[in-house]
């Protein structure tokens, strides 16, 4: 081989080498896993943050994307769904007891548990009271038992699994040192499949409980 061909073989291994390099990288295992240890410890304190981010969901004849904000004070919460270009507006708020439903001008109240209400409106089971946990990547401490496991040879995302649905951690981000917060996760229960996709988040750090303490 003469020097001219060597040098342009070398020259595709170091370029190959420096594309690696700059490539993107999911954690694997990221300290913020929901899995039992420090990283879950310290985020169970957490009752108060919001999110900005997209959802997109697939039922039985029936498929789309909204837009999503999510205010979450202790037990209440406060949401804002907007489909594709202001279509279908909708928000909803409430707690455990009671849910407010304001869409199309209209305002009505809901003397009932949330899963209920919205099942009525959206078309599907959307699990409210036990996904401000899941969206956090910890298990629902009220609904029974959790396994976790590991889905992937190369990228080792955690799975949840609770109350019938499979929860999927696809990716992560860095935004509350010194643990990490999920960035896209997929929900799935029987026939309901449902992508979240979250794009900011907004968390006193403060709120941490201290890790290795009770």
């Amino acid at each position: 081989m003469n020097r001219a061909a060597r040098a342009a073989r070398w020259g595709w291994v170091v370029l190959m080498l420096l594309l690696a390099a700059c490539a993107p990288m999911r954690p694997q295992r990221p300290v913020g896993a929901a899995l039992p240890g420090e990283a879950a410890q310290a985020l169970r304190c957490v009752d108060r943050w919001s999110l900005r981010g997209r959802a997109a969901f697939r039922i039985p004849g029936s498929s789309g994307s909204f837009r999503l904000n999510w205010q979450q004070q202790g037990d209440r919460y406060r949401l804002a769904l907007e489909g594709p270009l202001g279509a279908g507006a909708m928000r909803i708020e409430g707690d455990a007891a009671e849910v407010v439903v304001e869409s199309k001008g209209e305002r009505r109240v809901y003397a009932a548990a949330p899963e209920l209400v919205l099942a009525q409106i959206l078309g599907y089971e959307l699990p409210l009271q036990s996904l401000r946990y899941w969206v956090l990547g910890l298990s629902d401490p009220h609904v029974g038992p959790a396994t976790w496991g590991f889905v992937g040879a190369e990228t080792g995302e955690p799975v949840l699994r609770q109350a019938g649905w499979t929860v999927r951690y696809e990716e992560w981000t860095p935004s509350l040192s010194p643990v990490f917060l999920p960035a896209r996760l997929i929900l799935e229960r029987e026939d309901i499949f449902l992508r979240v996709l979250i794009e900011h988040w907004d968390l006193d750090p403060t709120q941490l409980c201290p890790v290795g303490r009770s």
